[in-house]
């Protein structure tokens, strides 16, 4: 059976390869075909006139000569089909090409906007340190034991806004003074209220960087709503584009 798929394939990329020559030398085979088969009408009418002739001879040239004007015709238009089959072929590959190239433009897009996770993976919010959500490192977070300091008023506002049920999803703001605790506080908030551990976009340069990852459609990547998006240090102006 392989044997006589392998014979078949052969077959068809011969007949292919000549289709292909025939539509290259369109005139060339016209002039070639045409002159055969006037030297074969030719030859059928003398044999015709000659007395005693094969009728089985002057029967087999007829069928030669039909068979040559069938082929002079069948080749240019297989030639024609082949062109536009392969022409197909290659415009499909080079929209696939540019598919793929436009694809590795955006995931690089998409990796260079995100502090955290790539165009193949957002972070999930265990994965994250409290550092990429916004806290300034300290001596004792980078020694991995930086206990937090409750603050009950602020904790429990900034929760009850994120408990919210959605959509639409709540937008919390937490703002104050410089090195207050803000960015802290948040992060243990989201720790204490998102427990199905969810997917966390962090992007590097706030609003603006945000409303470019929506465009790229970093949305395709996350599985199970919501995410988590940080903002950190959101100026006016990424606000204004967030919003």
């Amino acid at each position: 059976m392989a044997v006589r798929k392998h014979k078949s394939r052969h077959v068809t990329r011969t007949i292919e390869r000549w289709a292909r020559w025939v539509r290259r030398h369109l005139v060339l085979w016209i002039l070639a075909a045409s002159a055969v088969d006037t030297a074969l009408l030719a030859l059928v009418a003398v044999l015709i006139s000659l007395p005693g002739q094969s009728g089985k001879a002057i029967s087999s040239l007829l069928a030669a000569l039909l068979v040559l004007l069938a082929l002079s015709v069948a080749f240019p238009v297989a030639g024609r089909m082949v062109e536009d089959r392969d022409r197909k072929a290659e415009h499909e590959q080079t929209r696939l090409e540019l598919a793929a190239e436009h694809e590795r433009a955006r995931r690089q897009q998409v990796d260079q906007l995100l502090t955290q996770g790539s165009a193949e993976r957002l972070p999930r919010l265990s994965d994250v340190s409290n550092d990429v959500l916004g806290a300034t490192p300290t001596r004792y977070s980078i020694e991995g034991a930086a206990p937090y300091v409750a603050r009950n008023e602020a904790d429990g506002a900034i929760r009850s806004l994120l408990a919210k049920p959605g959509p639409p999803y709540p937008f919390v703001i937490v703002w104050g003074t410089t090195k207050a605790g803000k960015s802290r506080a948040l992060a243990e908030a989201l720790r204490a209220m998102f427990t199905d551990n969810p997917a966390v976009v962090v992007p590097r340069g706030g609003g603006q960087a945000l409303a470019e990852l929506a465009r790229l459609g970093i949305d395709g990547l996350v599985k199970h709503c919501p995410a988590v998006v940080v903002l950190d240090n959101l100026d006016p102006a990424g606000l204004t584009v967030v919003c």
